[in-house]
This record gives C-alpha cells, structure tokens and sequence, in this order.
C-alpha cells in the first residue's frame, strides 16, 4: 500500500501545475506549434479530432482554442489530403470506398459538386479523416477541401468551445442548450447533405 494515495484531484493538481509551467516558460511561444504539429500527426496514433479540441481548451482558454483549432484541422486535412493521396496503399482505397458506400455518399454526385460534397460531409460531422481520405481518393481538388474545412470548422469548433466553456464554468442549463443546439445543426447538415444528393440510403444514417 502506498502511504500518498494518488487521487483524481491530485493528478489534476499536478497537470494544472505543469501546463502552468509550461504555459509560463521560455519557450511558451512554441506552444501553438507544438500544438498544429501533434494535431498533424494525431491520425497515426487514431486520436480523433475532439480529443484535441479539449487539449485546445485546456491549454489556450476558450477563444485562443477556438483559433487554434481551426488553425490545425485545416493544415491536419491538407497534410492528410497528400499523405493519403500519394502513399495510400490499394488495400487502404478499398476500405475508404467501402465506409463510403455504408455511409449512402453517392460517388457521382461528388465529381459534380466539390465544395458542396466538402461542406456537406463535414457539416454532418462523418469522421474528419475518413471524410479527408475519401476527399482526396474520390478526386476532388484540395483548395475545395481547405475551403470546406475551414468554413466548417468555424461552427463546429465553435458549438464546441462554447458548450465546454459551459460546462466547465458550472452553467449546466447553458451548455445542455448548447448540446441541444448542436444535434439541432448536425441532422440539419445531414438533412441538406441528402437534399443535396451527397447522401443517399444509408446504413449508418438512418432516414
């Protein structure tokens, strides 16, 4: 048995205590930096974007968050727009198609319609590097993709950052409209991605 029992509290404590530090040290300008530069590399480890939007959250405050956020999800989808692109291998592509097809996106509509198949799929919140994959194996151009993620990004980011700013300043009755706002956006999206033709049937996205 330990004589120190180490607690939630505890570890929270000494997290605050270090990003205090670092926030505070000779090298806090690098944050921002070291910040893109993991959001980047997040698709190689599987962490999906939301957990970084908390990391945001947490080491910027609520409105520098917001910024970096969007800042990094736009770079993240270019970086893995090429990397996917380039080096996808014939196994990875069949599996993209495959998500594609059990999502209902109509693969001739996005030829037609780039920037609208970009902001429809990510305004329904799909999965960001499933949806950047396909963006960049379906052929669409990566200024569409940039453009798209980053209108996008605006809103989505934004319901996120203030949801939790809510929730974290203890005002329950805000953040659950916030919650309840959001929901309200993301079967809007879904609605329009189907009215647009980017989503038919889908397994997954029940009618």
């Amino acid at each position: 048995m330990f004589r120190n029992e180490i607690t939630l509290g505890r570890l929270a404590d000494l997290l605050n205590h270090y990003l205090m530090r670092i926030q505070s040290g000779r090298f806090s300008w690098a944050l921002p930096l070291v910040f893109v530069l993991v959001f980047n590399l997040r698709p190689i480890f599987l962490i999906p974007t939301w957990i970084m939007n908390v990391v945001g959250y947490v080491l910027f405050g609520a409105w520098q968050g917001y910024f970096w956020v969007i800042v990094s999800e736009t770079i993240s989808a270019t970086t893995f727009y090429f990397v996917i692109k380039y080096l996808a291998g014939d196994a990875f592509k069949n599996s993209i198609i495959k998500t594609a097809d059990k999502f209902g996106i109509d693969l001739e509509s996005t030829k037609k319609k780039e920037l609208v198949t970009v902001l429809s799929l990510r305004l329904a919140s799909l999965p960001f590097d499933f949806t950047t994959a396909f963006f960049a194996l379906s052929g669409i151009k990566c200024r569409e993709v940039v453009i798209g993620t980053f209108i996008v990004s605006i809103p989505w980011a934004g319901f996120f950052f203030l949801t939790f700013d809510s929730l974290h300043k203890g005002d329950l009755g805000a953040g659950l409209v916030e919650v309840a706002a959001f929901a309200v956006f993301i079967s809007s999206s879904v609605y329009l991605a189907r009215k647009n033709g980017v989503i038919k049937k889908s397994k997954f996205l029940k009618n």
